[in-house]
């Protein structure tokens, strides 16, 4: 991937961040749930010290035009911004 160049990416939905958020809970049979709450993401008490605790959501995505912002590297994760109008002018 080059900075500067145009690629098709999954995006995400802004109503997909809006409360409650569906939640993926793992079952005690191996299967998983998906639960439907407004949660509290503040850090928790893990072995004494104050933790963030990763979550599992839900979330839609859809392909878009998206432009590359990163160096031209190739790392695990990509800066992106989408798209979200072209508009071409013609100068006579």
């Amino acid at each position: 991937m080059k900075r500067g160049y145009f690629y098709q990416a999954a995006m995400y939905y802004l109503s997909d961040t809006e409360q409650p958020l569906r939640f993926i809970e793992p079952n005690e049979n191996g299967t998983f749930s998906i639960v439907r709450r407004i949660e509290n993401f503040q850090p928790r008490e893990i072995g004494g010290r104050k933790r963030a605790v990763e979550q599992n959501v839900v979330v839609t995505v859809k392909p878009r035009q998206v432009i590359v912002l990163s160096q031209n590297r190739h790392f695990e994760y990509v800066q992106v911004v989408p798209v979200l109008g072209l508009y071409y002018y013609i100068i006579l």
